[in-house]
């Protein structure tokens, strides 16, 4: 019985002493709004996962958008970061929506002045 109380303070303080070695931040990436990406390194972790984490441009701006990929990313979906090219394509993507979504509003808009206008007549 002691053997195992002697194991589990040797663990407690092994940890504890980890405790004050510092942890390496690496960057992995950045998104086209300029967030900066991070994966805390840490070789005596016995975590399965790096803890991972972003560091907004505005730091006062909690309502920023995360990227999809990214998001993907931070929440372990996926195992690598999204790379340039992926970023550029997933953004370029998502410009063409935003046009076709406000020419598709126009016309909407249009078609009920029409309507309006032959109502009106």
């Amino acid at each position: 019985m002691s053997g195992k109380e002697r194991g589990l303070f040797r663990i407690i303080l092994k940890n504890f002493i980890a405790s004050f070695k510092p942890t390496q931040h690496k960057l992995i990436g950045e998104d086209y709004y300029g967030t900066k990406y991070y994966e805390i390194e840490n070789p005596r972790s016995r975590r399965k996962n790096s803890p991972r984490y972003f560091v907004p441009v505005n730091k006062d701006d909690n309502t920023q958008e995360v990227p999809v990929e990214w998001e993907a990313w931070l929440r372990y979906r996926r195992k690598d970061p999204p790379s340039e090219e992926e970023i550029r394509q997933n953004y370029q993507l998502q410009m063409i929506k935003k046009r076709n979504a406000a020419e598709l509003e126009t016309k909407h808009f249009m078609r009920s002045i029409k309507i309006m206008v032959k109502i009106i007549r």
